[in-house]
């Protein structure tokens, strides 16, 4: 995960900005979509299961993480987010591993996330993985090129993501669909609406270090 310089006449954000990892959670914890569930021996059946679109395992790193980054971004900067996670089957197998990347910013008091990726099959990511970790970069040392990263995310001049629709199982009022690929969640809470169950002891990775002195660093095992 990183900072990106967003294009030249694009609107600016509204950063750096405060996000507490509490909302960032509850708002990223309704986000899903839905692929073929695997039957006996493998097959593909009919119907469709729900999946998070981020795991519970990554949910709260990931937003400690993105709370750290919006501190740090200016207003012509996106934070650009790489997540390869394990798909298991029925059984509680890894069935290979899934990519999801994308794009998220603020404006207008609300938390936009631009999909490149969602879910991307095992074969996609093993591509990711391997033969693109021949293009890595002195700023992804033993790691998978940042540029590659950049890559999958979105954009906000096309759509490059047509694979599973990103859903939410929030409240309709609280998101707001601007493109297939791009979706618009509202930071106030609301009256009523569900909080964290939990609160997870704090990921030494994530927040035992000083950032002030690491700008642009939040990664802590993620891409």
């Amino acid at each position: 995960m990183e900072l990106s310089p967003r294009k030249s006449g694009e609107p600016a954000n509204d950063q750096p900005v405060t996000v507490e990892p509490d909302r960032l959670e509850v708002l990223l914890a309704d986000l899903y979509y839905l692929e073929p569930r695997s039957g006996l021996s493998g097959w593909i059946s009919d119907s469709e299961r729900r999946t998070p679109l981020i795991q519970n395992t990554n949910l709260g790193r990931l937003s400690r993480a993105i709370s750290q980054a919006f501190t740090d971004a200016g207003p012509g900067e996106d934070i650009v987010v790489g997540l390869e996670q394990a798909r298991r089957d029925g059984s509680g197998s890894i069935g290979g591993y899934r990519l999801t990347a994308f794009r998220i910013f603020v404006a207008d008091n609300r938390l936009n996330l631009l999909f490149g990726a969602v879910g991307e099959n095992s074969d996609d990511c093993f591509h990711f993985r391997t033969i693109h970790r021949q293009a890595q970069t002195q700023d992804s040392p033993g790691g998978i090129s940042r540029k590659l990263v950049r890559e999958k995310a979105g954009s906000r001049s096309m759509a490059v993501y047509l694979g599973s629709r990103v859903l939410y199982s929030g409240a309709e009022e609280n998101i707001q669909r601007l493109r297939e690929d791009w979706v618009a969640l509202d930071l106030n809470e609301r009256s009523g609406e569900r909080t964290r169950n939990s609160s997870p002891e704090p990921d030494p990775e994530v927040d035992g270090r000083d950032q002030s002195k690491n700008r642009g660093n939040y990664s802590a095992g993620l891409i």
